[in-house]
């Protein structure tokens, strides 16, 4: 997902946080997929104990429930202080709500438009 020239969250310089929560989302989601799906067919992951196997499967989950939740609270608006990632995955379709990040323009709270602050001839 690459932010539209007029985003929000881009004329705001939120961008850093929307990409480091995704990112570690990825992280996360991807420990949780390969130790769930892959430790009989990974050498390194057959010899885990249950243990072992159990942490290292939390983690992935911790990584990946702390990151959303890190969203959630930190990307706000600037005036308002409304939480907007929140806003996108609890107030809009399921199925608009990660596009409507990427897309918005004004807050939806307070409409603020910090949308001018850009520099349009990039």
């Amino acid at each position: 997902m690459f932010l539209k020239k007029y985003s929000f969250i881009k004329a705001t310089n939120q961008t850093w946080k929307l990409y480091l929560g995704y990112f570690f989302i990825l992280i996360g989601a991807a420990i949780v997929f390969i130790i769930s799906n892959y430790n009989d067919e990974i050498n390194y992951l057959k010899n885990l104990k249950a243990g072992t196997w159990a942490l290292f499967l939390g983690l992935g989950f911790i990584i990946l429930f702390t990151s959303f939740a890190w969203m959630c609270v930190s990307i706000k608006c600037p005036s308002c202080k409304a939480k907007l990632f929140w806003y996108a995955v609890s107030c809009r379709d399921f199925g608009d709500s990660l596009e409507w990040v990427d897309r918005f323009r004004r807050c939806p709270v307070c409409k603020a438009n910090y949308s001018k602050v850009i520099n349009h001839n990039i």
